[in-house]
């Protein structure tokens, strides 16, 4: 009989599997030491063995000002309640969302390039660290161009597969792809110079989500996915030498 109730009683080590849930809810990869959390949403998930997690405390966002705070109010009203498109540096100076870039300290929005020379559309701001990146499009499809901003707010370099960045150094930045092709970059943020590629999955397909940390050293984590294909990587990335993969770790679509 207590064999019998043994095979009854599901193992809890066998009840979460790492798996990605189907869609385009947000990924986001959080980091203490080398324990990875990877989260869709709220929804989190412990990398090493896909137990629930909860998710990691985010920084405290930046007191706005006045102007600001109207603004970046209406945007979220503007878009059903989506919080989510507001987005701050890592040193509180700057929030933005959509094409709005905003200098918290002085309440006021910047004037940010709105088209690159070959024609393409601002889309959306975002930050590796404290660096902010432009998005730019030429067409309605998973196209998107990254650059980071000069102290003008004037895109720099020839740009890179658009994406989640986070800062490996003073200098460098990598940027995991999102909607855009399936290439990692490591850029350098002030001239915009690509330093290495590497890429995810079979470096064509569009990459619908993707999400980068920090790690020791030179490491990152990163996480993709193509719809087809998922994973969760750490990369080797130090100066003067191409990014490669250090370890994968799988990530299936949940059932």
């Amino acid at each position: 009989m207590r064999s019998l109730l043994l095979l009854l009683i599901p193992s809890a080590a066998a009840a979460s599997k790492l798996c990605a849930p189907p869609g385009e809810a947000p990924a986001t990869l959080f980091a203490n030491g080398d324990e990875l959390t990877l989260c869709f949403a709220d929804a989190c998930q412990k990398v090493v063995d896909g137990a629930k997690a909860t998710r990691p405390a985010s920084a405290t966002a930046p007191k706005l000002g006045r102007k600001a705070a109207r603004a970046v109010a209406k945007a979220i009203a503007d878009n059903n309640g989506d919080a989510s498109l507001v987005h701050y540096s890592a040193d509180g100076a700057w929030a933005t969302y959509q094409q709005h870039l905003w200098d918290v300290a002085k309440d006021r929005e910047v004037a940010v390039q709105q088209r690159t020379p070959d024609g393409a559309n601002l889309a959306t701001i975002a930050f590796a660290g404290s660096a902010p990146i432009a998005l730019f499009y030429a067409c309605a499809g998973p196209c998107g161009v990254g650059y980071p901003l000069s102290a003008s707010f004037k895109v720099v370099g020839k740009g890179f597969p658009g994406g989640d960045g986070i800062v490996l150094d003073g200098k460098r930045a990598l940027i995991a792809p999102a909607q855009a092709e399936g290439k990692l970059s490591v850029v350098e943020l002030k001239s915009g110079k690509v330093l290495g590629t590497m890429p995810l999955g079979d470096g064509m397909s569009a990459v619908i989500r993707s999400a980068a940390v920090k790690l020791a050293g030179d490491d990152a984590a990163v996480f993709y996915d193509t719809g087809d294909q998922a994973a969760v990587l750490r990369i080797s990335a130090p100066a003067g030498k191409p990014p490669t993969v250090a370890k994968a770790i799988a990530v299936p679509a949940c059932p």
